[in-house]
């Protein structure tokens, strides 16, 4: 048994040394001849120069292949190329530390010389293309005279180990530079219908199409396999990794008079921070200040022509969850799904966005809606939305007047579009440049002036249409100063009003009370006294008022109608119709400040079946001591007019008081009127 192995051993290694000296003969004896066919072959069909250091044949180096090494060897572009347009240095089309031309050893001994792959080492490629499209490798000889070529090429198999590769292109304004670590290509390259399957490894250093710079040092990873027709090229899968990025494409790049894609693409989700580095620059810079986070999946179809100046249109399908975006100091976190496209990739105005569904939340409040931008330059944006909003969650977005606060809950429907690059700064042509719809009902909301007590409301429950800067309330309720309110009218301007000073507040309201405790509210309102009572000048409102009661210290008006007018610290009653001292007194009434800060009050009055001594009662007799309600009794109609000046607390001074009067007195009585008893001694 021994010795069987012992023989079987013996023949191996024979047979093994047989081979390698068989294979060292075959290199011997073929490869002066081979590397002389390779030498003439490529002199008689490159038009280039080339340098080389050193060539060996080699049937061990690229085994089982046989192989040429050129050492050290530049091929040098094609001088048809205008050089002066080009920043680089044009002169190389390719130099490398080593390139190998591989061949089938049966195929030499049989005296075929076809070379069937090509291997490249530390080599550097420059590819240029100018301004009328001459490139830098029509390196062959321009002959259809091949009978005499022994050499020819039927390449299957191309690789590069530590390539960097260099791409200008003048004409289509595209560059870009490539650091290869490993490249594989294998296929028939020589027929017209074949597989190919390419694996590529390295990094992007740069790439330029036309003005726009994207993200530079990108770890590239590519596996790809691909039916190729003539120019046409039909991917039937390709994954690509950038980065961290993971993308698989398919389609068809096809060469025509120019270059055509046709080309999907789907990316796993990824971080949209992460992404935005491969957007057009411009368009990343816009976007960035919002600081977006969260995870985004899309499958995205590029078609159109790469060539001729002209870059093909896009559509992208994507979704976004825990998604968040900042904008004027708040935080947003948000979920979406849409499209993006645009009919030209290279320009940001034809891009649009759509969101089919939004759901945002910042703290308690939520959105959820639809939302449209277009044209990337301008940002034309545009938002249908449901909403549940507390104020309180969105004081930074909402600028205010510091003297103003308010606080409540609004729910609805909310239509906004405006370019927001024209809105970035928030000042009082804001609303000019917007479009602002909404039907809200308010709830809990609370208003206070610190620097004017009287306008305070609370508890208001509303339902409210807004129209860009004004607010139409439906139907509301509140307290004023613990008195139940219920109004409803227009506030043109209101907006504004409570988001910047020295602005007025205009509005046309209808207003109904059950009773107005006016003293309470004088009583609850009113400052400390650290000046004077000063009306102010930043309020234009029409009210039609009613109330079943209006109080102020002892007198109560009953059934109370009319028309009251704040006009920039004029107080008008136009119209006035209430009941009072038991009788009917109509007419208009009004209130205004003078400069020395004292009020004058003036009246045009009808009166019907008034209740003189009432009258004097409440009145506290005009302030004088003749004749007082004690003195009179009857009732009193006709019309007249009143005029009387106050000081800043609304004191009368009895002497401004002016009354004209033509007067009808029923059932008149004077009692215990000494003047009138005196006079009575004179009387028979």
């Amino acid at each position: 048994m021994k010795k069987i192995i012992k023989t079987i051993v013996f023949s191996v290694v024979g047979l093994i040394f047989l081979f390698f000296t068989s294979l060292f003969v075959f290199s011997e004896y073929y490869g002066e001849k081979i590397k002389s066919i390779v030498i003439e072959g490529i002199n008689e069909q490159l038009a280039v120069k080339i340098d080389v250091k050193d060539i060996k044949f080699s049937i061990f180096k690229r085994f089982p292949d046989a192989s040429i090494q050129f050492s050290d060897i530049i091929v040098y572009s094609s001088t048809n190329i205008k050089k002066t347009q080009f920043k680089q240095n044009t002169d190389t089309l390719i130099a490398a530390k080593s390139i190998f031309l591989q061949f089938n050893a049966l195929d030499i001994w049989n005296g075929i010389y076809k070379i069937k792959k090509i291997a490249l080492k530390d080599s550097r490629i420059n590819i240029f293309i100018d301004k009328k499209k001459e490139n830098n490798f029509q390196i062959l000889k321009e002959s259809n005279d091949t009978s005499k070529n022994v050499l020819s090429i039927d390449l299957d198999k191309v690789e590069s180990d530590n390539c960097d590769f260099t791409y200008v292109d003048l004409n289509n304004k595209v560059s870009g530079s490539i650091w290869l670590q490993n490249v594989h290509f294998k296929g028939q390259f020589s027929d017209n219908d074949f597989e190919l399957s390419s694996s590529i490894k390295g990094k992007l250093k740069k790439l330029k199409l036309g003005k726009h710079d994207f993200p530079r040092n990108v770890f590239v990873e590519l596996s790809c396999s691909t039916h190729v027709i003539d120019s046409t090229y039909k991917i039937t899968y390709c994954d690509l990794t950038l980065n961290d990025i993971g993308i698989s494409i398919d389609g068809t790049v096809a060469k025509k008079r120019q270059y055509f894609v046709d080309l999907k693409t789907e990316l796993e989700e990824s971080s949209i921070s992460e992404l935005l580095q491969y957007l057009p620059p411009e368009t990343a810079k816009k976007i960035k200040p919002y600081d977006p986070l969260g995870n985004i999946a899309l499958t995205a179809i590029l078609k159109g022509y790469v060539t001729g100046g002209k870059y093909p249109a896009l559509g992208i399908k994507f979704s976004v969850n825990s998604g968040e975006i900042s904008y004027k100091y708040l935080r947003y976190n948000y979920q979406t799904n849409g499209n993006l496209r645009s009919s030209r990739i290279d320009d940001p105005s034809r891009y649009e966005l759509i969101l089919d569904t939004v759901s945002v939340q910042c703290k308690s409040s939520t959105c959820n809606g639809k939302i449209n931008i277009r044209d990337f330059n301008k940002l034309y944006f545009k938002s249908i939305f449901d909403v549940n909003i507390l104020t309180s969650d969105i004081t930074n977005l909402i600028p205010s007047n510091p003297t103003l606060k308010y606080s409540g809950k609004a729910v609805g429907s909310v239509t906004f579009s405006a370019s927001l690059t024209d809105i970035d700064t928030v000042d009082q042509s804001f609303f000019d440049k917007i479009y602002l719809l909404s039907n809200l009902h308010v709830s809990d909301f609370k208003f206070k002036n610190l620097s004017n007590h009287y306008s305070e409301i609370e508890n208001l429950t509303a339902d409210i249409k807004i129209e860009n800067e004004s607010i139409i309330i439906k139907q509301s309720s509140f307290n004023y100063f613990g008195n139940p309110i219920e109004a409803s009218g227009s506030l043109p301007g209101c907006i504004p009003f409570f988001m910047f000073k020295n602005l007025t507040l205009t509005g046309d309201l209808s207003v109904k009370a059950k009773c107005i405790n006016y003293s309470s509210i004088l009583d609850t309102a009113a400052l400390p006294k650290s000046g004077p009572l000063i009306l102010p000048n930043s309020y234009d409102i029409s009210i039609f008022l009613e109330a079943d009661c209006f109080e102020y210290e002892n007198i109560n008006l009953k059934k109370l109608a009319t028309q009251f007018q704040y006009n920039h610290g004029k107080i008008l009653f136009r119209d006035a119709s209430f009941s009072l001292f038991e009788g009917r007194i109509n007419g208009d009434f009004s209130l205004e400040q003078l400069n020395n800060n004292s009020f004058e009050i003036k009246s045009k009055f009808n009166a019907s079946s008034v209740n003189i001594k009432e009258m004097f009662a409440d009145f506290k007799n005009f302030d004088q001591k003749e004749l007082t309600d004690k003195n009179i009794k009857g009732t009193f109609s006709g019309k007249g007019s009143f005029y009387t000046e106050t000081d800043n607390d609304l004191n009368i001074s009895p002497k401004s008081l002016m009354l004209e009067c033509t007067a009808e007195i029923s059932n008149g009585h004077l009692v215990n009127f000494e003047p009138l008893k005196r006079l009575s001694s004179f009387v028979d």
